[in-house]
């Protein structure tokens, strides 16, 4: 079961980087629109910071995916087992 979590979670945390990546490349590209007479070593830390921002945002989402499905799998084995009748 556990290893059926982290695949969940780990699928989950690629689909969700797709889009996260897309704002933080709509933030590279005003970066670049905006900051065109600065330093390149100071345009260089903005997107490293950039960077890093999206490997803490995946990481943050992998965590909160995989506390999500630990919980949802404690709920699961609560619920009593016994058949229930429909008539």
């Amino acid at each position: 079961m556990i290893e059926n979590t982290l695949f969940h979670a780990i699928s989950w945390t690629l689909i969700h980087s797709i889009w996260q990546g897309f704002i933080l490349a709509l933030f590279a590209g005003m970066v670049v629109h905006l900051t065109k007479k600065w330093t390149s070593a100071l345009r260089y830390l903005l997107f490293a910071f950039l960077f890093v921002g999206f490997i803490i945002g995946s990481g943050l989402t992998f965590f909160h995916l995989l506390q999500q499905e630990t919980s949802f799998i404690g709920f699961v084995h609560q619920i009593p087992s016994r058949e229930i009748a429909i008539e």
